[in-house]
């Protein structure tokens, strides 16, 4: 028997966004090109390309991001690379420059006012008592340290799901994520009292730790996905991640 299930629902498409404007939005597009003048290697250029890429893939908008990323390649690609101080001044014009092109490129294609498929669920789990995060923290295991201070004081916060922005920045080719989770104090509160959860002894407290993320995933998490289109595939195990599928991210920096 196979780990995972498929999670069996008709696939939606999010309004006003055709395949073709996602294959188009999600083709790597460096522009302009890392100029030449610059004089950066071709295998240097091929990383640094990729880099900048994901980031403008997940709708970063400091040009601080992307020069950081060019900064950095001068030093660690410094025995391939000796960029001349004069170009590193044209770092911030460049990183601008980019932006600007991503989003005309949104303009372009006709998507500027759109949400992708994956945002209309998180904003619906966030309405629902979920903290929901897109490219939240730069990868999953700080995410899960960081998380925590997204849950306000606002409402009872019954658990968590996000991706990080290394997650965010895959998506453009595998149209999938892997989504942490985890829940909160209120989603134990609601199924024992004080007193019960006091009477276990560490053991059966994690038994029933086990039970409530998987009834969070299963009713609170799972069914808005579905809902929005996305497929899941998820055994039940919660020590794994679901992996949700068919992804409409649009993130426009």
């Amino acid at each position: 028997t196979s780990m995972y299930l498929w999670s069996r629902v008709t696939p939606m498409t999010t309004p006003s966004i055709t395949d073709e404007q996602l294959k188009l939005w999600y083709t790597q597009r460096i522009d302009p090109p890392l100029p030449a003048h610059w004089g950066m290697p071709d295998e240097v250029s091929e990383f640094v390309g990729e880099v900048l890429w994901g980031t403008l893939f997940r709708g970063d908008s400091d040009p601080f991001s992307y020069v950081d990323i060019l900064n950095d390649s001068t030093i660690a690609e410094s025995d391939k690379w000796d960029c001349d101080e004069k170009h590193m001044e044209e770092f911030d014009d460049y990183a601008r420059a980019l932006i600007a092109s991503r989003r005309a490129y949104a303009q372009e294609l006709g998507i500027e006012k759109c949400w992708g498929n994956i945002s209309l669920a998180f904003k619906e789990l966030n309405r629902q008592g979920v903290v929901a995060r897109e490219a939240f923290s730069c990868c999953s295991r700080c995410g899960s340290w960081s998380i925590y201070d997204e849950a306000d004081d606002s409402r009872d916060w019954y658990g968590y799901v996000f991706f990080s922005e290394q997650c965010a920045a895959d998506i453009s080719e595998t149209a999938s994520v892997y989504l942490q989770h985890g829940i909160f104090p209120p989603a134990l509160r609601q199924q024992y009292s004080e007193q019960q959860w006091e009477s276990m002894s560490q053991e059966e407290r994690s038994a029933a730790h086990h039970r409530v993320t998987e009834q969070f995933l299963q009713e609170r998490v799972i069914p808005v996905l579905e809902r929005h289109g996305l497929q899941v595939r998820w055994g039940g195990d919660t020590t794994y991640c679901p992996n949700v599928m068919n992804i409409k991210y649009i993130a426009i920096p």
